[in-house]
């Protein structure tokens, strides 16, 4: 079975296509993902449930991305509640990334 680390490890999405560009982007994206969870799985065979974990985590991570880690925005373009996102993201083991280290120490 997918541990969380591998859950995490999936960042690209289908996206919904609406133009050829988009369509010919959407496959690509596609493709990748697959490519992704065929490596996956050839170190361990993936069960339905897992694979099913996988693309959604890719899925999520993606859309949070694109939407600058923005959760509220990330759940209305997945169509899903804010609350119904924060939830997968608990299942799945996603965190949102709060934390920016600077890149010198403030001197006092």
């Amino acid at each position: 079975m997918a541990t969380s680390g591998n859950l995490l490890a999936a960042v690209d999405t289908v996206g919904d296509a609406h133009h050829p560009a988009d369509k010919e982007t959407s496959e690509t994206e596609l493709q990748r993902f697959l490519r992704y969870a065929t490596e996956v799985e050839r170190a361990q065979p993936l069960s339905l449930r897992a694979w099913l974990n996988l693309a959604e985590s890719w899925r999520i991570t993606r859309t949070l991305r694109e939407c600058g880690g923005n959760r509220s925005a990330a759940a209305r373009a997945l169509g899903i509640g804010r609350r119904t996102l924060y939830a997968k993201m608990d299942k799945l083991g996603i965190a949102p990334r709060w934390a920016v280290e600077p890149k010198d120490p403030p001197s006092f």
